[in-house]
């Protein structure tokens, strides 16, 4: 993180010295990922914990998950860029699994196993965050409207809350339950990012609209555990700059 700050420092006194054109943008932006989690055992642990992931491998899948926000900027010239934003993020996975009920008796000294019933639970976990990314970028112009940008950045994770949805589908039908969950996760943790972006100016603007692919990845892990657990994900982005 330092160094990053320090890259952009360094970036930002030299512009300034160099009489580089320096614009403010700023503008709403919101992208939609598809999220999940990976889990590493930290050293000296094994036994159940391996297990645990081996469980979440079977069980386990991508969600998706929506980013929304404001984000501002300066544009250096015609190519560099440096910016951060405020963000609610909605990171997390979807679980699925199925619960069994079993009648176990014994007849003339034979026991006997009867399946009773089943349920299939299908459920989003979500972690909710606010979100302070730090990025630097370049761009291309493909025209007079139109342009390429490349984006890298740093991500502050501001933990706020967890909660899930359950689905639970019976024989007869359906039922939907929420739940606030009691995760204690760390306050603080943080992500890098990288992103292709396809900038116009629709009309007769003169600022303009981005959109593309991003790709997000978590630096430290969200809970402090045997099991480290990071959050990643890989959507599309979409910003409108105001100015």
């Amino acid at each position: 993180m330092k160094n990053f700050i320090f890259i952009l420092l360094g970036f930002l006194s030299f512009t300034t010295h160099a009489q580089v054109d320096i614009k403010l943008q700023y503008g709403p932006s919101a992208s939609l990922d598809w999220s999940y989690r990976s889990l590493k055992i930290a050293n000296g642990y094994d036994g159940i914990y391996e297990s645990i992931i081996f469980d979440r491998d079977q069980k386990e899948k991508f969600a998706p998950r929506a980013t929304v926000g404001f984000d501002f900027g300066l544009l250096f010239g015609d190519h560099f860029s440096m910016g951060t934003a405020v963000h609610y993020s909605n990171k997390g996975y979807q679980h699925k699994n199925i619960y069994t009920t079993f009648f176990q008796y014994v007849v003339d000294g034979v026991t006997y196993v009867e399946e009773i019933s089943s349920v299939d639970v299908n459920a989003w976990i979500n972690y909710h965050y606010i979100d302070i990314p730090i990025t630097i970028g370049y761009q291309f112009n493909l025209g007079e409207r139109n342009g390429l940008k490349f984006q890298l950045g740093y991500i502050n994770n501001l933990y706020l809350t967890s909660s899930y949805r359950a689905w639970f589908n019976y024989e007869n039908g359906t039922k939907e339950k929420n739940y606030d969950s009691n995760r204690e996760l760390s306050n603080y943790s943080a992500q890098g990012m990288g992103g292709i972006y396809f900038q116009w100016k629709p009309g007769q603007m003169e600022t303009p609209i981005e959109i593309g692919p991003q790709f997000k990845f978590s630096i430290l892990s969200i809970v402090d555990s045997p099991i480290h657990e990071r959050l990643y994900s890989v959507g599309l982005r979409a910003a409108w700059y105001l100015r």
